[in-house]
Order: C-alpha cells, then sequence, then structure tokens
C-alpha cells in the first residue's frame, strides 16, 4: 500500500498536539464545555475528506472558525490515515488466493497499528468497532451522551481481500468473527491491484486463534491463524 502521501506521524501529531492545546485555552476561557466529539458515521477508508477551515456565513464572508473545531477536523483527517493506510505490525494473515462467494473473497489480514500517543474514543457497550468520528478531545470523563470513554494505544485492522466491491451510497460492508458481528467495514479503492474491505476494532480479544470470519454472510475459506502475538 503506498504511503506516498502519508505525512509522518510524529510531526503531524506534534502539530496537532500545539493546535489543540491553544483550542482548549481558549475554549476553557470562554467557559464552554470541549467534548470535540466528531458527529456522523464514521469516516470510510478511501478518501482523507479535505477539511476547511472556514465557513460561509449568511453574508457570504468566510468566518473563522472556532479553534477547538480546527484542531478536531485536523486529528480527524490525521486520524484517516492512521487507521486505514498506516502499516502496522501483521499478527494473522491468509493465503488463499482462489476466490469464494457473490463478491469472490480471498483471504485475510490482521493488523496491530499503534497510535503515535494514546487517545482517548467514545464507544457505545455493544459496539466492538471504533472509527474516525469517535475521538474526543478530553480526558478525564468516564461518559459522554451515553458512550464509554475508552483511551487506545493500539487500534486492530481486519482487512479482507477479493471483490470487486461496488462503490455504494452507504458503502457498507458488514463483518463477522464467528457469530459475533463487529462492524461494518468500508472499501479501500486506494489500491489498484487488489481491492479491499477493512474494518478497526478496539478489542483483540474478539479475533481468537481458529475463529471465522464473515462478509456479508460469505465465510472466507481459512480461519484465523496468528503469527505473532499481539
Amino acid at each position: 500500500m503506498s504511503l506516498d502521501n502519508f505525512v509522518p506521524r510524529c510531526s503531524v501529531f506534534g502539530l496537532l498536539v500545539m493546535g489543540l492545546g491553544f483550542a482548549l485555552v481558549l475554549s476553557s476561557c470562554a467557559g464552554q464545555p470541549n467534548l470535540g466529539q466528531a458527529s456522523g458515521a464514521s469516516a470510510t477508508a478511501n478518501v482523507a475528506p479535505t477539511m476547511p477551515l472556514e465557513h460561509p456565513t449568511p453574508s457570504g464572508v468566510g468566518a473563522a472558525l472556532d479553534p477547538t473545531e480546527i484542531a478536531r477536523r485536523q486529528l480527524s483527517t490525521a486520524l484517516l490515515q492512521i487507521f486505514y493506510h498506516q502499516p502496522g505490525i501483521i499478527l494473522a494473515h491468509g493465503t488463499n488466493q482462489t476466490p469464494v462467494g457473490p463478491y469472490q473473497l480471498k483471504t485475510y489480514r490482521l493488523e496491530a497499528v499503534t497510535l503515535p500517543s494514546p487517545l482517548p474514543f467514545a464507544i457505545k457497550d455493544d459496539v466492538h468497532q471504533v472509527g474516525v468520528g469517535d475521538e474526543v478531545l478530553i480526558q478525564g470523563p468516564t461518559l459522554i451522551q451515553g458512550k464509554k470513554i475508552i483511551t487506545l494505544s493500539t487500534i486492530y485492522r481486519v482487512t479482507i481481500t477479493g471483490g470487486p466491491f461496488e462503490q455504494t451510497n452507504a458503502e457498507f460492508w458488514p463483518i463477522s468473527v464467528g457469530d459475533i458481528f463487529i462492524g461494518n467495514g468500508g472499501p479501500d479503492y486506494s489500491v489498484p491491484t487488489e481491492q479491499e474491505v477493512k474494518i478497526v476494532v478496539y478489542d483483540i480479544g474478539l479475533l481468537q486463534e481458529g475463529s471465522t470470519l464473515s462478509l456479508s454472510g460469505t465465510q472466507l475459506p481459512e480461519k484465523l491463524h496468528f503469527t505473532s502475538k499481539p
């Protein structure tokens, strides 16, 4: 997977930390709560959207965004690259090249991706997936809007190859481990030689030796086999 457009982790997060610190100071002085939680569904893996730093006012004149919002958008952009494109340590992978099922599924890869620094995320109790948009810009609280706050240093990316995976408005591809639905994967169209669907989870305990992986109801022919310890 090409990393030509990847910004080095340290420089990106160094800038984010500086911007975030400035944003939090201004937010605190203004007496406003700094939840910093992104709205909407988790972003898909194929495109990292451009984050505008200003928005139009009714008069048509651009108005500067709140510094906290700027920091949040910069963080989300960096996380898109880290979650879906940054190489990780391969913990398990298959070798099958014979397509199976209606989506011509082939094999899988499980990677552990280390975040540049621990980061809190707001996750619902019954959700195994973590995505861009779940990050928060605060430390301390254990709940935000009914979601528990967990601090992650490592995330786990499951990649399933095959396809073609048609691009739809939803771009949701349900993925299960055994009988447990772990979330909706997103297709990655940045790899010209092999189409992939990727999903990121935060709990490695879901992924056990000998487990089966399924995408949209089709089971992969290989069981999960670890080659490295988490």
